[in-house]
């Protein structure tokens, strides 16, 4: 009963994405009948297959699931999609290439990964790797417009944003870290005035690594991403001590 009440809500959430995407498409359409119709119906079109596809899908690999986080994942890339067609139409197409293949990547986890622990064993493997790709921007950076800051990586047409995967890396490594560390966090605190404070042996490493990925993205005058860093380092924190 529980599967269906949860497949139910999310079929209902996703319909209300997919409304919000068809009102924003005829927005388009009526204000500016400029706007390539052909491309957008046919991102739409992606969008509504990718979404549709991740839900059956879910459905029956991972019945027990939390029914917001599909159709709020719907909604966010349905509103991006707008966004591009509005301000970039020649990238919308591309986004929707990638919409493809980060589904494909989603259901493929859903799928083989059930035993995510070889994430905790090489957690500073991919923390450094993802921190090495938003260096390489420093030197190696463009911006697909041709002027901006250059955030991306890419070449033969394909670009990317190393601070993206990096959010996820980073997200990997605190949850690996809190996992092992969260008693020894919860238990050993030194008392500094007021305060009681985990050692710092065991919040270096997380401050370090965290540390590092802000100056990076200061650097990077990314500084949309280095407060989306710093909020997820408190709330994951909060979550692994309670405090």
């Amino acid at each position: 009963m529980q599967n269906h009440t949860t497949a139910y809500r999310e079929r209902g959430l996703l319909l209300i994405a997919a409304a919000f995407l068809l009102v924003g498409n005829l927005a388009l359409a009526i204000l500016n009948p400029q706007y390539q119709i052909s491309n957008l119906l046919l991102a739409s079109a992606i969008w509504t297959l990718s979404f549709a596809a991740a839900h059956i899908f879910l459905n029956r690999y991972l019945p027990q699931r939390d029914p917001i986080l599909l159709p709020v994942s719907a909604l966010l890339t349905g509103w991006g999609f707008l966004c591009i067609e509005r301000l970039a139409s020649n990238f919308l197409l591309r986004q929707a290439a990638w919409l493809i293949i980060s589904i494909t990547v989603f259901l493929a986890v859903v799928r083989l990964g059930r035993d995510l622990r070889w994430l905790r064993r090489f957690r500073y493997t991919w923390l450094f790797g993802g921190l090495a790709l938003l260096a390489t921007t420093l030197a190696f950076g463009v911006n697909p417009s041709g002027y901006g800051q250059r955030l991306w990586l890419g070449a033969w047409g394909i670009y990317f944003q190393p601070s993206e995967p990096l959010k996820l890396l980073m997200v990997v490594y605190l949850a690996s870290y809190l996992a092992e560390r969260k008693e020894l966090l919860i238990s050993e605190r030194q008392k500094i005035g007021r305060w009681k404070l985990p050692p710092l042996a065991y919040v270096g490493p997380l401050l370090a690594m965290f540390g590092l990925a802000i100056v990076l993205l200061a650097w990077q005058q990314d500084l949309g991403a280095a407060m989306l860093f710093f909020f997820t380092f408190l709330a994951m924190l909060y979550l692994a001590t309670g405090q």
